[in-house]
C-alpha cells in the first residue's frame, strides 16, 4: 500500500472472510519510508511484525491488527506490505476482505 508520503503509522489491520478454511490469517508486515517504490524485495523493507491466527477458532469474519500503544506509532512509513502465507493444506491464502492503515 502506498500512503503517498511518509506518515506516522498507528495500526495496520486486515479483515478476512471464512470462505472454507480461508478466514485464518498468516501475515508478515513490512514498512518502508523510501521516496521511490521499493518494489517487492522484502529485504528493502523494515519487518514490523507477524500475525498468525491459524490456531484460533474461526468466526465468519476475522480481524487482525498490529497496533501501537496509545499515543505512540509503529513508525514512519510510506509503503506497507502484507506478505501472506498459505492457511490451508491446499496452499490457499486468506480470503481478505479489507486492508487498512491507521495514521497518527
Amino acid at each position: 500500500m502506498d500512503l503517498g508520503s511518509v506518515q506516522s503509522v498507528a495500526a495496520i489491520t486486515s479483515w478476512s472472510f471464512r470462505k472454507g478454511h480461508r478466514g485464518a490469517q498468516k501475515v508478515a508486515l513490512y514498512g518502508s519510508a523510501s521516496v521511490v517504490d521499493p518494489g517487492w524485495d522484502l529485504s528493502a523493507y523494515t519487518p514490523l511484525g507477524m500475525i498468525d491466527t491459524t490456531d484460533l477458532s474461526q468466526a465468519t469474519y476475522t480481524a487482525a491488527s498490529l497496533r501501537a500503544l496509545d499515543g505512540q506509532t509503529i513508525g514512519q512509513f510510506r509503503w506497507i506490505v502484507w506478505a501472506v502465507s498459505p492457511v490451508t493444506a491446499a496452499g490457499e491464502n486468506s480470503a481478505f476482505q479489507e486492508l487498512a492503515v491507521e495514521l497518527r
